[in-house]
């Protein structure tokens, strides 16, 4: 519980109480998130000729950088209004941004702009490719990087 006896305005003081479940909802949404971005490297990027192979196994820094991507992209999607919208309209929403992150910077021929979700789906499509695609390949040490 963080402490807001020193806060005089009720209004800020009721914004630090609920800050707490906030950012545990969106922290806990963007851990799905990675998840399901880095399950979708796997399944386009892994397994296939001149591809790493299905069981190599993700860098530290390939982790890192899922996280640091799929946390951007939330931020701007916040920064544009689009997460709440989004939120309401896709079922498991966390699991498909991850997914359709992935897919749509990449040009994998789905992702936000297929999913008839309109202008929402535009704009989603558009912040994903301005975050430019990703390389995969297999480290000498066997570990997939980014």
């Amino acid at each position: 519980m963080i402490d807001v006896s020193g806060i005089k305005n009720p209004a800020q003081a009721a914004a630090m109480v609920a800050l707490p479940a906030t950012l545990r909802a969106v922290t806990d949404g963007a851990t799905e998130m990675v998840k399901h971005y880095l399950a979708c490297v796997y399944f386009t990027d892994t397994g296939e000729d001149e591809q790493p192979p299905v069981d190599a196994l993700l860098s530290d820094s390939a982790q890192w950088e899922a996280l640091r991507d799929c946390t951007a992209f939330i931020a701007d999607c916040q920064a544009q209004n689009l997460l709440a919208p989004y939120m309401a309209a896709v079922p498991n929403p966390w699991e498909q941004m991850g997914h359709d992150l992935w897919l749509t910077r990449n040009g994998h021929g789905a992702g936000f702009w297929d999913r008839g979700l309109g202008d929402l789906g535009d704009k989603l499509s558009d912040i994903a490719r301005h975050a430019g695609g990703v390389d995969v390949c297999q480290g000498d040490d066997g570990l997939i990087y980014f």
